[in-house]
């Protein structure tokens, strides 16, 4: 919490400086820049990707960017699953809600390991995990199943 306070005062102080060096200190600018960056941060670092593998698919939620929702993805949609290693920069260029160019979609979070979905549709999307072990065992039975890791 503290690093948030400094870095919204600093990028605050550094957003009001004016061209000649000399501190602009007006109230309301510096109020609503460090609102902002306050609430941008925050929902930064409260950010969670969450995910079920149940009987129904494989469920994702994405707080705070899926607030009220989740999204399903069901057994029936899913031609093959693969556990492999992601890298996020290099295949999404970043974390979040990704888009590739092309049919490929990424909830890219935490770690370098995830699932690849190879949907009936064509699509493919691809979710980090931090439990290799346990995703292994909800995918274990299921016939579509390809691990590579």
């Amino acid at each position: 919490m503290i690093f948030q306070v400094v870095i919204t005062l600093g990028i605050s102080w550094l957003l009001h400086l004016d061209s000649g060096g000399k501190e602009s200190f007006e109230v309301f600018p510096s109020a609503l820049t460090g609102l902002v960056t306050a609430a941008i941060m925050s929902a930064l670092w409260q950010t969670k990707l969450k995910i079920w593998i149940d009987d129904n698919g494989l469920r994702l939620r994405m707080p705070p960017f899926h607030l009220f929702s989740q999204r399903t993805i069901r057994w029936s949609e899913i031609e093959s699953a693969t556990i492999r290693k992601v890298s996020p920069f290099g295949e999404f260029g970043g974390w979040g809600i990704r888009w590739n160019l092309g049919k490929k979609m990424g909830y890219v979070w935490n770690g370098k390991q995830g699932i690849e979905l190879k949907l009936t549709s064509g699509k493919s999307v691809v979710v980090t995990i931090m439990d290799l072990q346990g995703a292994r065992q909800a995918l274990e039975g299921r016939t579509m199943v390809i691990d590579k890791m």
